[in-house]
């Protein structure tokens, strides 16, 4: 379905939301966004609710940590070898790319999001013949914009890790 002229699109933010379409005989209500899911406001809605830790978890993971993963290769990747060894300099990019992989969480659970909530109601088959046509209700999770450009991220993120890690082991077998 269109989105009507006045109708402004969800923010670039939102990582997926829950449409719905409403068909009740020959008319069909589409209410699109009638949800929305993103990293920020699913954090303070599980804060609000009382998961404080969960909401601290996904702070952590999908938040910060690729920033300061990021962060903290690059501060390596420039730093000398008299200030840090190449033996630790190769052990944390290790470690960080291992550590890297957690940020995909929140990409998994909202594909499986995508996936599960995928819900149809319909008359039964049996009272087919009695009421025909006569409502069906499609509830739906929609990627949008931010699931996208998290996935985008982290791409470049697991590749920047991948890159780091095999240069320096390539840098230690010319040594050697």
């Amino acid at each position: 379905p269109k989105r009507s002229p006045n109708e402004s699109p969800p923010c670039p933010q939102v990582g997926a939301t829950v449409d719905i379409l409403i068909d009740a005989g020959s008319e069909t209500i589409a209410l699109d966004a009638y949800f929305t899911f993103s990293i920020a406001q699913s954090t303070i809605d599980m804060y609000n609710a009382g998961a404080k830790f969960l909401a601290w978890v996904v702070v952590v993971f999908s938040g910060a940590w690729p920033y300061v993963k990021l962060g903290v290769m690059c501060g390596l990747w420039v730093t000398p070898p008299w200030l840090v060894c190449l033996e630790n300099r190769g052990a944390a990019f290790a470690w960080l790319d291992f550590l890297g992989k957690w940020s995909m969480i929140d990409i998994f659970v909202m594909i499986i999001s995508v996936v599960g909530f995928d819900l149809a109601l319909e008359p039964p088959a049996e009272l087919e013949f009695l009421l025909g046509d006569l409502y069906r209700v499609h509830l739906f999770v929609t990627p949008r914009y931010g699931l996208y450009a998290n996935m985008f991220a982290q791409f470049v993120s697991q590749i920047s890790s991948h890159v780091c890690l095999h240069y320096h082991r390539a840098h230690l077998a010319h040594l050697a």
